[in-house]
């Protein structure tokens, strides 16, 4: 769940998230951590309309500073200056209610450093700098499957992008696209997951309708849930809606016997708004982390009070979502956009993850991957060889699992493909049906999903 703050607070009043167990003073400007360290400096503020300036509790070392504006890290000169050591200043004002957080570098003392648990707390995952998110596609950028076209969505496994899947119990409902309505992405993202509702549905008690990413076992490993040593973990993204009100999701297990549904806020319609969810380690139930099992993340669009649950809370079910979630599917027309999610360990959410498009795709292709192949061996008359034509095509990496593979576009019928699957690629048999056949060429589409 998100950090709660006291409202309106007074000038050194202090919080303490019972979820993480830190501390933070509000001081007068903003809420900044307790702890006294003048090697590293993080805080957080929440801007008025038109606010520039933002001091800096401590103090900073000029020229060792990042700063953040909803997520999105700023660039020093043009976005904003911060050259005294106490202030930063916002070239472009900020709109009420953005986030605003400054992370930077004082003098070092030994006696401040945080402790392992407190950093944990602030930067996520022990300040890992690669697979920090273990949201695979969070920018949703890759979309093997579609190339960004539309898609009229069955009641089961319709990928919108890659990793991202769409789950109901009513076909049809919804349409599924990258970019959809073409509106401007949040800052510092090009695409969004797209969902548009096709009709004024009514979500009845055993129905749902969702989008979520499983997350492979080996990935999450070192969040230790279902032990005693279980990890919090940090959830944030960009969503934009139509509609306004209490949206929701959950957290689930392989097999949904572990649910925690959670609950956010969007305040203003047709508005990218960027929020966080803070996840208690789940101490009891079963998370194997083998490759056959998963952590799925799941957006609700629609759930019927059969899965849905107290927000905010683990429980031993199968939940979707926290009860009274606002349902997209129930309004005709309804938009649900979502983008830069990023799942990580820790209590904080930090700056989202930037991966290289190659090295993004190639994690997508673990689990999907298309191409087109070919067959060929000179062969004139059916029959001289069983089988007639023999050959085998690599995938670019090792997918999760021997995968399920179609194939389209045969280029020639009088030969019948057989494809044998396994992880490292397709091994092909053409057994030629009919004379003048030399081989042939068919696109193929291979899936080891989750």
């Amino acid at each position: 769940m998100a950090i709660n703050f006291p409202s309106s607070p007074a000038t050194g009043q202090s919080y303490t998230d019972t979820t993480t167990g830190q501390t933070w003073i509000f001081n007068g400007v903003g809420w900044a951590s307790s702890y006294n360290r003048s090697s590293v400096v993080r805080q957080s503020f929440t801007a008025s309309a038109g606010q520039t300036t933002f001091t800096v509790s401590g103090g900073y070392a000029p020229g060792l500073l990042d700063v953040y504006q909803n997520g999105v890290k700023l660039v020093s000169g043009s976005d904003y200056t911060a050259t005294n050591g106490t202030t930063v200043i916002l070239v472009a004002a900020a709109a009420a209610g953005d986030s605003v957080e400054v992370w930077g570098i004082a003098n070092f003392t030994v006696a401040n450093m945080p402790t392992l648990a407190q950093l944990y707390a602030e930067v996520g995952d022990a300040g890992a700098t690669v697979m920090r998110n273990r949201i695979i596609n969070g920018a949703m950028n890759t979309d093997q499957r579609n190339g960004g076209a539309a898609i009229n969505a069955a009641a089961s496994n319709a990928f919108a992008v890659d990793r991202w899947v769409y789950f109901a119990t009513q076909s049809g409902k919804v349409n599924l696209q990258q970019n959809a309505g073409s509106v401007t992405p949040p800052p510092g993202f090009s695409t969004y997951l797209g969902v548009t509702s096709t009709a004024a549905t009514t979500v009845g008690a055993s129905d749902y309708f969702v989008i979520a990413q499983r997350i492979e076992g080996p990935n999450f490993v070192d969040f230790a849930w279902g032990s005693a040593s279980a990890q919090a973990v940090t959830l944030s993204f960009w969503v934009r809606s139509s509609l306004t009100g209490t949206f929701g999701g959950a957290v689930n297990n392989t097999g949904y016997t572990r649910s925690y549904p959670f609950t956010y806020t969007i305040s203003n319609a047709n508005t990218w708004e960027y929020k966080t969810v803070t996840i208690p380690g789940d101490t009891t139930g079963s998370w194997p982390t083998n490759t056959l099992s998963y952590l799925a993340v799941t957006f609700g669009l629609g759930v019927g009070s059969t899965t849905s649950g107290t927000a905010n809370t683990w429980a031993g079910s199968t939940l979707n979502a926290p009860t009274g979630a606002t349902s997209v599917v129930g309004t005709n027309g309804a938009t649900f956009y979502l983008t830069g999610v990023q799942l990580e360990m820790g209590g904080t959410a930090t700056a989202f993850e930037r991966r290289n498009y190659q090295q993004e795709l190639a994690m997508c292709q673990r689990y999907f991957v298309t191409g087109t192949t070919s067959v060929y061996g000179g062969t004139t008359a059916s029959g001289s060889f069983n089988p007639d034509l023999v050959g085998f095509t690599s995938f670019p990496v090792t997918m999760r699992a021997a995968p399920t593979t179609t194939r389209s576009n045969v280029t020639d019928t009088n030969c019948t493909v057989i494809v044998g699957n396994t992880v490292s690629g397709l091994r092909i048999t053409c057994d030629i049906t009919s004379s003048n056949v030399g081989g042939t060429q068919f696109d193929f589409a291979s899936a080891a999903e989750l």
